[in-house]
């Protein structure tokens, strides 16, 4: 605007208005539209003159109407969805739709198809037509037992139920993937499921073994890391509506339970969120591991990749049990 004044060799932007009443009667029609949006308030309650002004970036004014959208959205929401919403957001949440990296981390085609129509919240992600009656789950325990409890549109009972080893799969794949990742940049021989005698404790009267998902030693320390994957949907309504609260509820509650149950500064909880969220303490792990490379923000990308790419495919291959 500084520019535009000098230019017009007027003294400021009443002035300017007054010789251009055009550019004064379309500036006033672009400072309605940010109002009737919800922009600023420094700009909403100031004059079309004093608005113009106001130096924001246009980063800041989307941004603005970014987090005003939002909880205009989650006012609407159920806990279940405003849960399921936070859970699939967050950095490297999504970054299993980037374009694959490495062959070693591509999905199927029908359960990435799961995974992306899961993220958009279409209905049974996994059928393709929708059910005149709610399906029942055919998860089944080793001793042949079905689960058949009605499953709903979105899944929420498939991601959680225990029967056929779905949650052991899916955690597993998860270790076995931080394995090859570690081994890329921390320790090229890291060490899976290791008992870590220090950590026993007594469990109902007898010493429980610390088994421990990844052990990395990158010739300074050692990294003690332990997988969980938990999710947003539960039968408890107190943790259902925090985690439709606070972004990272879940995995961050999971986080201080595994340093509850290990109290070593060595260990890293390795929390993810079945929407994608990754935890604090794994998006630290990752970091570190890409400060390695030569390029840390590519490397990064990868690892993020990798993580985000191996959990949807755990998730997916859960619901695509109903489609079977």
């Amino acid at each position: 605007m500084d520019e535009v004044l000098s230019h017009m060799d007027v003294r400021g932007v009443e002035e300017l208005f007054e010789k251009a009443p055009g550019i004064a009667e379309e500036v006033g029609r672009l400072h309605e539209k940010l109002v009737g949006q919800g922009t600023l308030p420094s700009i909403t309650h100031a004059s079309v003159a004093q608005a113009v002004s106001i130096k924001r970036s246009q980063r800041v004014l989307v941004a603005h109407l970014h987090k005003g959208s939002l909880r205009t959205l989650r006012s609407g929401l159920d806990d279940a969805q405003a849960g399921s919403l936070r859970s699939a957001s967050g950095p490297a949440a999504a970054s299993f739709l980037d374009p694959p990296l490495d062959d070693r981390w591509v999905m199927t085609n029908q359960r990435f198809k799961i995974s992306v129509l899961r993220r958009l919240k279409v209905a049974y992600p996994m059928l393709a037509q929708l059910p005149a009656t709610h399906p029942t789950c055919p998860n089944a325990t080793a001793q042949g037992q079905v689960c058949g409890r009605p499953c709903d549109e979105f899944g929420m009972h498939l991601e959680n139920c225990a029967p056929a080893g779905g949650l052991i799969a899916r955690h597993d794949g998860i270790v076995r993937c931080i394995g090859v990742l570690g081994a890329r940049a921390l320790d090229p021989r890291p060490r899976l499921e290791q008992i870590i005698p220090e950590l026993a404790r007594p469990v109902q009267g007898q010493m429980g073994q610390a088994r421990l998902d990844v052990v990395l030693h990158d010739g300074v320390a050692r990294s003690l890391v332990d997988v969980v994957v938990v999710s947003p949907y539960s039968t408890n309504a107190a943790f259902m509506g925090a985690c439709a609260r606070r972004d990272g509820h879940a995995s961050r509650r999971a986080a201080i339970a595994k340093r509850t149950r290990y109290p070593t500064p060595d260990l890293v909880p390795f929390a993810l969120e079945t929407g994608g969220r990754i935890g604090t303490d794994a998006r630290a792990l990752l970091v570190r591991m890409s400060e390695a490379a030569e390029e840390p923000a590519k490397e990064l990308q990868y690892l993020y990749r990798a993580i985000s790419s191996v959990l949807q495919d755990g998730v997916a291959r859960q619901l695509e049990k109903l489609a079977a």
